[in-house]
């Protein structure tokens, strides 16, 4: 089975036309047909200049008084976690090694109050990120601020062929961290303040990131005490999740780089930033570990698209390379059995993740 290690470079060299760690990078918009020819199709991210420089939001946005101001009769979505990283695996108990699918606790709070938590996240304490991944932008949001950008990516909505199924507005800071995941969208991520540095990986990388089923928790948070408590859900739900830490701590890194080699040990994957007022198109399924820096206020603010990818033959293959057992797969823990159309819908309902 070294065919799979040749293939992770062999798409680099013939797919993606490079060996580097780089991606490229347009000075200005795309047209429709070449945006289309030479990044969708190709499935081949690149970063944007120039495509979001009319956009009112670029100087509005970072003042964050103008954002209370303008949403504060706004209720919106706040996440709360104690260290700043949502939707990761973290250890089930204070003294077990085992890990668990941990998500964040969601409140439906007032926006000055929210933008607050957001400003003064200490972690330890708490870490505040608004990043409602459910078309927040259009449903929570847009009254105030949808005239201080674009409803859609012009081009983008031309070359792929449909308008936007969701728009997301992200608002954090440099605490929050995004652990690998993939998501079935074409993505048109837009930076507004502050940056975002992103890992990648080709979809043809999945064995290097150790999928494995991990049971879900969610966080509860006392306000009375200032307390978070892990709590699993019941009945068990597992989810299907990547293990790999691109960036452990030095004294667990020798132990990491051990458990997982094909990563650590394969080829390195793209690294880019993207500065406020550039566009990073993020094709689907390719996976993404995200940090984040702030700008002078102690924000990081974003809006991406998400638009419908195309369900052909390239999703076939995927899915095909996905259910072939590799080195990655051998040691996954056994639970329970499954079915090869139970593991394909737990693929197909592995939408929407965090950023």
């Amino acid at each position: 089975m070294k065919e799979i290690e040749s293939l992770w470079d062999e798409v680099r060299e013939l797919s993606l036309g490079t060996s580097s760690t780089t991606i490229d990078h347009l000075p200005s918009p795309p047209s429709p047909l070449h945006f289309l020819r030479n990044y969708v199709s190709p499935n081949k991210p690149c970063i944007i200049s120039n495509a979001i420089t009319h956009w009112p939001a670029l100087f509005l946005w970072p003042n964050v008084s103008y954002l209370s101001h303008s949403l504060c009769h706004s209720s919106v979505s706040l996440h709360l976690t104690p260290h700043g990283r949502a939707d990761s695996l973290v250890p089930s108990t204070p003294t077990h090694d085992s890990l668990c699918f941990a998500s964040a606790n969601v409140q439906r709070v007032p926006f000055p109050r929210a933008l607050d938590c957001v400003l003064n996240s200490q972690p330890g304490k708490f870490v505040a990120y608004l990043q409602q991944q459910n078309d927040c932008f259009r449903t929570e949001y847009s009254a105030a601020l949808g005239s201080d950008c674009d409803a859609h990516i012009g081009w983008a909505t031309e070359a792929l062929g449909c308008l936007p199924e969701a728009v997301n507005l992200w608002i954090g800071n440099h605490f929050s961290e995004t652990s690998f995941h993939k998501d079935h969208y074409e993505n048109l991520y837009a930076v507004v303040s502050g940056k975002k540095h992103f890992l990648l990986l080709p979809p043809t990388d999945v064995h290097r990131l150790y999928i494995r089923n991990y049971p879900a928790a969610q966080y509860s948070y006392s306000e009375e005490d200032g307390e978070f408590k892990l709590e699993m859900e019941d009945p068990v739900r597992y989810v299907p999740w990547c293990s790999v830490n691109p960036y452990p701590s030095p004294e667990a890194k020798e132990s990491e780089m051990a458990k997982f080699p094909l990563y650590f040990d394969g080829p390195k994957p793209f690294e880019c930033t993207v500065n406020a007022g550039e566009v990073l198109y993020l094709p689907s399924m390719w996976f993404h570990h995200v940090r984040q820096s702030s700008d002078d206020e102690g924000c990081t603010i974003a809006i991406n698209y998400w638009y419908d990818m195309q369900f052909d033959i390239k999703y076939a293959y995927f899915n095909f390379l996905q259910s072939i057992h590799y080195r990655s797969t051998l040691t996954q823990p056994k639970r329970e059995k499954y079915s090869g159309l139970m593991v394909f819908l737990v693929v197909l309902s592995d939408f929407g993740q965090w950023d």
